[in-house]
């Protein structure tokens, strides 16, 4: 009866393997070998025993067929075919144009290795001790891969309903037949490693934990299959459209690196001529608080002078002579700011002209961001994705190895995906960047706005400095009125008492100008200050992107499929076990079980 219970596993776990990975394809001519592996181990995993069972088909009925083995204990188990060994595990069977079915044991290891660990509770368990005991038990399969050939390895554990509950597995599915809780897991051992993929967890990948809270448990045993070939199936023809994406994005990646470096070093232009102009304008407001405390010594003077009009008369020609400079100060002064106001209008033009440049450098973040036609392609990856997940919905084996294999290549399909629209939303980042240092410079940004409120105060201030030079110039011929007789000594006084007094009240238009042109240079400096840093930000920030994220993911990219690319060829190249004759096709399978 034990016997039985064991086939009857065997039989089920290899009939779910065959669903998966189809018998040796016939062939016009020669041999193929067809060969299982039965390792029998422990609960834990340990080997006990390791039984192979080999089918040679004889498809072009040849009385003699030449195989190779380094199996132990060979014989004929389906038939009376003899054969002699020969040099360097040779073997030629008399086949009289016969298949031949053989079996032999041997102590070589398998490449794939499983481990079973137990526990109770949270307690590690030996699982001899299991046996009548109920709580929450949990069982963890470890597989290792000894080989740079990917291995599939589906684990089974079948438990009577009513000695457990809540069943649930790790990288598989649970099937309930009424009686029965069914678990099977997934395992592709080594593959991660394989792909040198090291930012990746591969743990996930080469264990299976199952957990059930257990009542009066009888230990059961474990099925496991391990195979390969299921790469075979996997065509990596229509990746060349994702490098040629790739390839584009790293292009264009690079080329926003370089514009972000431009616009940087221009602004840290701006921002040097800017400093230049701030510094003309504190010495513009210097020398106004000068010309203001002149006219005030001016207009006290000439106060004193109205009050005495006799010392006036006698010092009349000095006071001409110094009308007469003050008039020509106030006009080169009337003459350097309308200077200014040209050269306040200019670094206003000059910041047009920048946020012209801006734009430009706008559009062309645009236009090298994906494309409809790239949209268009991710959107096409993404209905193969659907349409890859409408095929697995179709399979009706939810535990089969085929159904595991086409979600572990769905899950890694949608990572790539999620990287290429990362990416591809970097460069809508950017652009919102570039847009944001815009609101300075364009027209009603803080550096726009500051630099038109330079130029109307300038404006303002030069508005003022005419009126001042014809308080000057009427200051000048009062002067002269005075110098030129007595008799028009009273009328001349009070002439230029009224220009004093018009340099006085035009001093706070003055003053209140370069106050304003004060404010509104420091308006322009910081927001220059912070425009220049912003700048800064975005060319660091750009070339961080461009280097950690677009140019080493589209590397490894490139690096996965180039691994698979090798994989796929390892995956075909191993068909065999126990030897296998040159220029014979072959296929082979583990089938461990653990009890």
């Amino acid at each position: 009866m034990k016997y039985r219970k064991v086939a009857t596993g065997i039989m089920s776990v290899a009939l779910a393997a065959s669903m998966i990975v189809p018998t040796g394809a016939a062939q016009d001519q020669g041999v193929v070998k067809t060969e299982t592996v039965y390792v029998k181990a422990d609960k834990t995993g340990n080997v006990k025993e390791t039984i192979v069972s080999d089918w040679l088909q004889n498809v072009s009925e040849s009385p003699t067929i030449k195989d190779r083995s380094t199996l132990n204990q060979i014989k004929n188990v389906k038939g009376d075919e003899t054969f002699k060994r020969g040099k360097k595990n040779a073997i030629t069977w008399q086949a009289d144009g016969k298949d031949i079915y053989y079996q032999g044991t041997t102590d070589e290891e398998t490449p794939v290795q499983l481990k079973a660990a137990y526990y109770l509770d949270g307690e590690k368990i030996d699982p001899e001790q299991l046996d009548g005991k109920s709580g929450e038990l949990k069982i963890k399969i470890t597989a290792e891969n000894s080989t740079d050939t990917p291995f599939t390895v589906m684990s089974m554990l079948t438990m009577p309903a009513d000695q457990c509950s809540n069943v649930t597995v790790t990288n598989g599915r649970v099937i309930s037949d009424g009686k029965n809780e069914i678990a099977v897991g997934i395992m592709m051992p080594g593959l991660i490693k394989q792909l040198d993929l090291d930012d990746y967890n591969g743990e996930q990948y080469e264990s299976v934990t199952i957990k059930c809270q257990i009542k009066d448990f009888e230990p059961v045993s474990i099925y496991n299959i391990a195979m390969n070939g299921l790469l075979n199936d996997i065509n990596l023809d229509d990746v060349d459209e994702v490098t040629d994406l790739l390839d584009e994005l790293k292009d264009s990646s690079k080329k926003l690196a370089d514009g972000s470096k431009e616009l940087s070093d221009s602004i840290g232009t701006l921002s040097d001529k800017a400093k230049e102009y701030t510094d003309g304008i504190a010495k513009y407001i210097a020398g106004v608080e000068k010309y203001s405390a002149g006219v005030t010594k001016v207009s006290s003077g000439l106060s004193q002078l109205a009050n005495g009009s006799g010392k006036l008369v006698s010092g009349s020609d000095s006071v001409a002579e110094g009308a007469e400079k003050i008039n020509q100060s106030i006009t080169t002064l009337a003459s350097s700011m309308k200077q200014l106001q040209t050269g306040a209008s200019s670094v206003s033009s000059g910041i047009a002209t920048l946020d012209s440049s801006l734009a430009q450098i706008e559009s062309a973040i645009a236009a090298a961001a994906p494309s409809e036609e790239e949209r268009a392609q991710l959107q096409a990856i993404e209905g193969q994705i659907s349409q890859q997940e409408a095929v697995l919905n179709s399979i009706e084996d939810k535990s089969s190895n085929e159904y595991a294999a086409l979600a572990g290549a769905i899950q890694i399909e949608k990572s790539l995906k999620s990287k290429l629209e990362s990416s591809m939303s970097s460069s809508v980042q950017l652009e919102n960047a570039i847009s944001q240092v815009r609101s300075y410079t364009k027209s009603g940004g803080t550096l726009s706005a500051g630099a038109k409120a330079v130029a109307d105060g300038l404006g303002t201030a030069a508005a003022g400095a005419d009126k001042i030079e014809s308080g000057t110039k009427t200051l000048a011929e009062g002067a002269k009125t005075v110098a030129s007789g007595t008799d028009s000594l009273d009328s001349g006084i009070q002439a230029a008492k009224k220009g004093t007094d018009q340099l006085t009240a035009n001093n706070s238009t003055l003053t209140k100008s370069g106050k304003t042109i004060n404010s509104a240079s420091a308006a322009v400096n910081e927001g220059i200050s912070k425009l220049e840093k912003g700048a800064r930000t975005l060319t660091d920030g750009m070339f961080k992107f461009d280097r950690d994220g677009i140019q080493k993911g589209t590397e490894t990219v490139d690096k996965v499929f180039d691994k698979m690319d090798e994989l796929i060829d390892k995956d075909a190249d191993y068909q065999n076990f126990s030897g296998m004759a040159k220029g014979m096709e072959g296929e082979v399978k583990f089938i461990i079980e653990m009890q």
